[in-house]
């Protein structure tokens, strides 16, 4: 088997929804120390789709030309 990160079906479950990464079926594979195949995934290295960037909307008080960081934002501006 190739060098990557592999992961077991009962990890792909868990995960393929809450991570943004492409997962590759291996098919039910033979590895060391367990007696019957498993199914294994391999983690692609570039996600699905990334997360899209958050782009905060300017509420009234955060357009203030005077103010380095408003009252409702909490990044400076």
């Amino acid at each position: 088997m190739p060098a990557g990160v592999f992961v077991s079906n009962t990890v792909y479950d868990q995960v393929r929804d809450r991570l943004p990464f492409v997962f590759e079926d291996l098919g039910e594979q033979r590895v060391k120390n367990i007696a019957r195949p498993i199914r294994v995934y391999r983690v692609r290295d570039t996600p699905a789709s990334p997360p899209r960037a958050h782009r905060h909307q300017l509420h009234r008080c955060c357009r203030s030309p005077t103010s380095r960081q408003s009252r409702c934002c909490r990044s400076p501006i």
